[in-house]
């Protein structure tokens, strides 16, 4: 539409990683390790910003933060992630959304949040900065972070 700039090749290619991203996180049919292993850099810095759970560095961090995931996810009979605005500017995205989950006992969880991301030149996540309320499984990630 008038007045707006389209989006370059790479904020393309960003946007559509945002939607992978969420696809390997959603249950049934997502994959934990495809969204840590292959979604994100090899040493990305992975933060839940008000918390201070911080899952990032080098070596064998990456391992302890899939085992984590794998964890969560054992939780979830369904998961998704629910967009609101996006906005892809050169290498980063920011968004809002809300992710709405689905025990395997039967109880219905969910939350807002924001997030910031940006990309390396491969198109994965180097950076993701995520504001949200506390998570039932914080304790996870603190133990990923070593």
């Amino acid at each position: 539409t008038e007045g707006k700039t389209a989006l370059s090749g790479v904020e393309q290619r960003n946007l559509q990683q945002v939607k992978a991203w969420a696809e390997a996180w959603r249950l049934p049919g997502g994959s934990a390790s495809r969204m840590v292993d292959e979604i994100y850099a090899d040493e990305p810095d992975v933060i839940a910003v008000l918390q201070g759970h911080r899952v990032s560095g080098r070596g064998n961090f990456k391992a302890a933060w899939r085992e984590a995931e794998l964890k969560i996810e054992a939780v979830y009979a369904e998961r998704e992630v629910i967009f609101g605005p996006m906005l892809a500017s050169g290498d980063a995205v920011a968004f809002e959304g809300e992710v709405r989950m689905l025990t395997k006992d039967g109880e219905r969880r969910g939350w807002p949040f924001s997030v910031f991301m940006v990309f390396d030149s491969e198109g994965r996540i180097v950076s993701d900065h995520t504001y949200m309320p506390d998570s039932p499984h914080g304790d996870l990630f603190e133990e990923a972070a070593g």
